[in-house]
């Protein structure tokens, strides 16, 4: 069984950076795809049997086995199979300045293709949804599944960082862990990367790999969030707020905060306690 549909996106969809232009299924599949060069991004998931894929981008031939998702790439020729018990793909074909944003980000690879998604319950909730979208294909299809395509791009992507059978993201892991409950404290990371056994140029790539930050950015967007937190849901000054988040200057704190949010601490608790019905602001002067 096999099925394909596809769409054109409309112009100002188009401009909003990822869409959707295709989606199909095939189930018992013995052909191969040989030699072609796409146009637009793809993504291609095998949930059931085995095969190989090679591409002008890695020049050796990569094992897709069941529960394998292998990206495709404009301009890159590739050529893919499966062994000939067969297997089940479904794929979608999606473009946009965003795709490729992604993969300036590093969250798409093309020396890279294929990542292994078996156990990973959602993958199949994510295609039911392609083919439930192009099925009946509306006036919004190509923006509402290229959404999709998005948040597909980016859960793959921290389940491959997120490993834990892979000992620099477990260190990261970690140290995540720790700083959830150390945020507030004075932390030195080269110190802690030391007393770990890792050179702190090491940790802080590790660190940056699996969690898209740098630790010291992380930290401090750790303490913003519990900053915000404690700003609706508490009646605690600003002052100590700051205090509770590991800011030592309560003017420094809301220089940041100001940087991070765009609002100020009272502003932003004001703003938020008045959308919630949160505890009412503490009047009273405070360090703006």
């Amino acid at each position: 069984m096999e099925e394909a549909y596809y769409i054109t996106p409309a112009e100002n969809q188009r401009s909003l950076g990822l869409v959707c232009t295709g989606y199909g299924y095939a189930s018992a599949k013995t052909g191969a795809c040989l030699k072609r060069t796409l146009n637009c991004y793809a993504a291609v998931w095998v949930s059931r049997g085995k095969g190989w894929l090679e591409t002008s981008a890695t020049r050796q031939t990569l094992p897709v086995s069941e529960g394998t998702l292998f990206w495709l790439f404009p301009g890159i020729t590739h050529s893919y199979s499966p062994y000939a018990t067969g297997w089940t793909e479904h794929w979608v074909l999606f473009e946009g300045k965003l795709a490729l944003d992604f993969e300036q980000a590093g969250l798409l690879t093309r020396s890279q293709p294929v990542k292994s998604v078996a156990g990973f319950a959602p993958i199949s909730g994510f295609f039911d949804q392609f083919k439930a979208d192009f099925e009946k294909a509306g006036p919004q299809t190509a923006v509402l599944s290229g959404m999709l395509v998005g948040r597909l791009i980016t859960e793959i992507h921290s389940l491959e960082n997120q490993s834990p059978g892979n000992a620099p993201v477990r260190l990261v892991m970690q140290m995540k862990s720790w700083l959830g409950e150390h945020f507030s404290e004075r932390i030195d990371f080269e110190k802690i990367s030391l007393e770990r056994g890792v050179a702190y140029s090491t940790f802080r790539r590790y660190f940056k790999q699996a969690s898209g930050l740098p630790p010291q950015e992380y930290l401090q967007n750790l303490r913003i969030s519990r900053a915000k937190k404690l700003l609706v849901f508490s009646d605690l000054s600003v002052k100590q707020i700051a205090r509770a988040t590991g800011f030592s200057d309560p003017y420094y704190f809301s220089r940041v905060f100001r940087n991070e949010v765009g609002l100020a601490p009272s502003e932003f608790r004001l703003q938020q306690q008045l959308g919630t019905g949160g505890i009412s602001a503490r009047k009273g002067p405070e360090p703006e």
